[in-house]
């Protein structure tokens, strides 16, 4: 089975002697039937999208409790995902995609919502991870 499910093991991902500040996870398969509880990672709130009508794809940030996140975009449909946050204390977005390979749309969600944290005329430090299936570029081989 694809995905990440709770018996892979939290303690393998976590190390609380280091903890993580954030981390992203794609590919996550979880749906509406998923609860956050069942995939809760001690000391870290979980913001997640997942697909809509249709198994795979699925995205989530998992964000240490020690920073406030003040706002917050989700959106899926039917082939892509997106998740962002916005952590006022150290005015960063953090953004984590899922965009499958059979649809080529999704990065206008994510500019709007870093051009409502622009307002103050200075740019929040952004951070986009994901799996945005690049491979479909067409990459310069020389």
């Amino acid at each position: 089975s694809s995905g990440i499910n709770a018996e892979y093991g939290q303690e393998k991902l976590v190390n609380t002697d280091y903890p993580v500040m954030a981390m992203a996870l794609t590919e996550t398969w979880w749906n509406s039937r998923v609860e956050d509880a069942q995939v809760a990672f001690p000391g870290y709130s979980i913001f997640r999208a997942g697909r809509k009508g249709r198994p795979g794809g699925g995205c989530a940030l998992l964000v240490h409790r020690s920073l406030k996140v003040t706002d917050k975009l989700a959106w899926d449909d039917d082939f892509n995902n997106l998740i962002a946050v916005y952590i006022p204390s150290c005015h960063t977005i953090l953004a984590t995609v899922y965009r499958t390979s059979e649809y080529q749309y999704l990065l206008e969600e994510l500019l709007n919502f870093i051009d409502k944290h622009s307002l103050d005329s200075t740019t929040p430090d952004l951070f986009v991870m994901g799996d945005l299936n690049l491979s479909l570029h067409p990459w310069n081989q020389g």
